[in-house]
């Protein structure tokens, strides 16, 4: 495949084309939602996460992937903090509350909404998590994120713009 290649913008232009034959394929969808954030497309990976999510609501990984969008994209006009709450609390529902990633993308939904506190316990529950998984990278990122929101601030992240032509590389 020309993803496998590396020419990932001729992978997207093909996922375009097998969405537009068969739009109700969820597989289809979040394929060419996640090359869009590979190619920094941020708010076309919206439409097609959310896309995903009517047809397939219990999709954990989408609930996550774009509650973390809604939560922490550096771009103000493509914040939702109650969507990226409400995602983000599916996401940990489905997940049992066992999946420390989901448990940051809620803390980060939270801290979005200004529920600083709330993500602060948030964070706390899913870092003892991240340390059993052996996640060092995680569990690193979670520290950063107690002391930014100790801080009050929200998160941010570069990795989700189009000039970072980079996405959700997480």
């Amino acid at each position: 495949t020309y993803y496998r290649k590396g020419d990932v913008e001729k992978a997207a232009s093909n996922f375009e084309q097998l969405v537009a034959l068969q739009p109700q394929e969820p597989v289809l969808r979040e394929n060419l939602a996640g090359i869009y954030m590979e190619l920094g497309r941020v708010a076309p990976a919206i439409t097609q996460y959310e896309q995903l999510l009517k047809l397939r609501p219990d999709n954990g990984r989408a609930c996550e992937r774009l509650a973390f969008i809604y939560a922490a994209c550096p771009e103000d006009a493509l914040r939702n903090g109650a969507r990226a709450i409400d995602l983000a609390r599916r996401g940990v529902q489905l997940a049992d509350g066992k999946d420390p990633l989901v448990l940051r993308t809620l803390a980060a939904a939270l801290a979005e909404s200004g529920q600083f506190e709330a993500a602060l316990q948030t964070l706390q529950r899913g870092l003892p998590l991240a340390i059993a998984g052996s996640n060092a990278a995680l569990v690193e990122e979670l520290q950063g994120e107690l002391l930014l929101y100790q801080s009050r601030q929200p998160l941010r992240d570069p990795g989700l713009t189009a000039a970072s032509g980079r996405g959700a590389g997480r």
